[in-house]
């Protein structure tokens, strides 16, 4: 059976709904519930001299309510350690779980960039995009 991107999606939201006050989409909601990440496929390549298996780059949309600047400082901070010793980290919860639940996946976090303040539907938020490297190796 062949994975599909849904799956690989609903994979890193099952992962990220792990982390504890944080709401995970694998699609985009009409109106967010954050601290939420928003998971969405940002572009789809053939392995280079790989058969069956594909290459998946993941954005993964991460929005903190920005009531107080120290409280979201604070919690992106949290979310956007790479250190696996931080409970809340995006990374270390991904990291430990490469293939998402599905088999024929391994995803890893590439990088992450804050995009600062921001603002979606009048409210103000703070967060960034992690980008995720996905591999899909099909049978």
């Amino acid at each position: 059976m062949s994975v599909t991107l849904a799956q690989v999606a609903a994979g890193f939201v099952d992962k990220l709904n792990d982390i504890s006050g944080l709401r995970a989409y694998d699609y985009v909601p009409e109106d967010i519930n954050p601290p939420c990440v928003i998971v969405r496929p940002q572009s789809i390549e053939r392995g280079a001299f790989s058969r069956g298996v594909m290459e998946v780059r993941f954005d993964l949309a991460l929005f903190i309510p920005r009531a107080s600047d120290r409280v979201a400082q604070s919690k992106l901070l949290t979310y956007a350690d790479p250190s696996s010793s931080v409970s809340n980290s995006i990374w270390a919860q991904l990291d430990a779980n490469k293939t998402l639940g599905v088999s024929g996946v391994d995803a890893a976090v590439l990088s992450f960039q804050p995009f600062g303040w921001d603002e979606v539907a009048g409210y103000g938020y703070d967060g960034g995009i992690f980008q995720a490297l996905v591999l899909i190796t099909n049978p």
